[in-house]
């Protein structure tokens, strides 16, 4: 065969239909090693990456080629778990010595606080449409501004059972479903626990295997006793 040209397809596929289930001689697979030593390749194509891929998928080792890559592999820096984390280790070394951080603990970022109108409301990218209930965002506007007037009101005391701190919430004495208007109305509202706002709102006492409960529960645990 002359240098530089190539087999037709035929051909290959008839040598490789030749050499199925036959196996090289040792001294044969010596001599092909040793011309293929210092040789280098250069990046595969497209086409055969393709070949390579096709030729492998379904493709399951013996347990005996598995043992094989196991024992070349073995005592390899970047092999297996123990390696893995040495890496990350060296990674978290390298990253603490370094200096050059734009951000710093106690630094305010430049952009707090400030609201860009071009990306909030309908102009965000995540827009939905408003799914976000009117109920819901009344509730959030309820526990920013009249809830803790009524806890300091009340002296974080519930008014039911008379016990002071532990898991308090707000309740409206015209019910938030009933009385829109007096929903922001300190005089309709009164400081309860959980427990007893739960029993309110049912009728019962609350269960033993429900932890928390309620729209606007706050926990003040420092004040309890």
């Amino acid at each position: 065969m002359r240098s530089g040209s190539h087999h037709t397809e035929e051909t290959r596929e008839k040598l490789r239909q030749l050499g199925l289930g036959k196996t090289l001689p040792i001294e044969t697979r010596q001599k092909i090693s040793l011309s293929l030593t210092g040789r280098v390749r250069g990046p595969m194509g497209e086409e055969q990456r393709n070949k390579c891929r096709l030729a492998h998928i379904g493709m399951k080792l013996s347990e005996e080629h598995k043992r094989k890559i196991g024992l070349a592999c073995r005592g390899k820096r970047h092999y297996g778990v123990k390696a893995f984390l040495e890496t990350r280790a060296k990674m978290s070394l390298s990253q603490k010595k370094r200096t050059d951080f734009s951000w710093k603990p106690g630094r305010v970022p430049w952009n707090k606080g400030i609201k860009w109108a071009e990306m909030t409301g309908e102009n965000h990218p995540l827009w939905k449409g408003g799914v976000t209930s009117r109920d819901r965002l009344e509730r959030v506007r309820f526990r920013g501004t009249v809830q803790k007037l009524v806890f300091e009101r009340d002296d974080y005391t519930c008014q039911i059972c008379g016990g002071r701190g532990g898991s308090l919430q707000v309740d409206h004495i015209q019910k938030w479903v009933d009385c829109v208007e007096g929903r922001f109305d300190i005089d309709n509202c009164r400081t309860v626990c959980m427990d007893c706002h739960y029993k309110i709102t049912f009728g019962k006492p609350k269960p033993k295997g429900i932890k928390a409960w309620g729209h606007n529960l706050k926990y003040f645990k420092v004040l309890n006793g």
